[in-house]
């Protein structure tokens, strides 16, 4: 891949203009930023493309206590190599809410009419947003709907896969850990909210 594919990648997950693009792709590589190699992200021979093209979209979601200060995270990848993440954290919510966040946030900033599957360690969230679990707490209910809102509004055609959590899936334990430092940067009194 080279840079201008990169460019192409950011502009695409984050909306921004090919020159914000380049400045941003040019200042990460001035601080020692090196693309990820693909070997490195390799999940047990599992690319990160699906057989049908699909983009994969890891999430997770973390909450100190439960309700407390949380964190969401979603990682973007292609044939093995992270094309993007996005991280955030609201001050009181719960673990379930948070899982949701990370999903609404892959469908709202994955390209438009992409094939999009979802990794989640959260078999709940699966169930409400593909196997007609019944969704009891109106929040985790609200983001449900609004997930699904997203993916109709925007043609993003979702598929779910469930791992395991924390199992060595490196792109999964990379969205934990995203999700976590978010949680601790807001009880910490950061700046980083949803």
């Amino acid at each position: 891949m080279d840079d201008g594919t990169d460019i192409e990648l950011l502009v695409g997950l984050t909306k921004c203009t090919p020159v914000d693009a380049e400045r941003a792709l040019k200042a990460l590589m001035e601080r020692g930023w090196q693309r990820p190699k693909a070997a490195d992200l390799s999940m047990r021979g599992d690319p990160p493309m699906t057989g049908n093209g699909a983009l994969r979209a890891y999430t997770d979601g973390a909450c100190s206590g439960n309700p407390g200060p949380g964190g969401w995270a979603v990682v973007f990848g292609r044939e093995g190599v992270v094309v993007g993440e996005r991280s955030g954290a609201v001050p009181h919510t719960t673990n379930n809410q948070m899982e949701l966040t990370a999903i609404r946030e892959a469908v709202r900033h994955a390209p438009a009419g992409t094939a999009l599957e979802i990794v989640t360690d959260s078999g709940l969230v699966i169930g409400w947003l593909s196997k007609g679990f019944k969704r009891n707490n109106p929040q985790c209910a609200a983001l449900c709907r609004e997930i699904e809102g997203l993916a109709g509004a925007r043609t993003v055609d979702l598929s779910f896969v469930q791992v395991k959590g924390h199992a060595g899936d490196v792109l999964n334990d990379r969205a934990d850990k995203l999700a976590v430092a978010a949680t601790r940067a807001v009880r910490g009194g950061g700046a980083s909210v949803a």
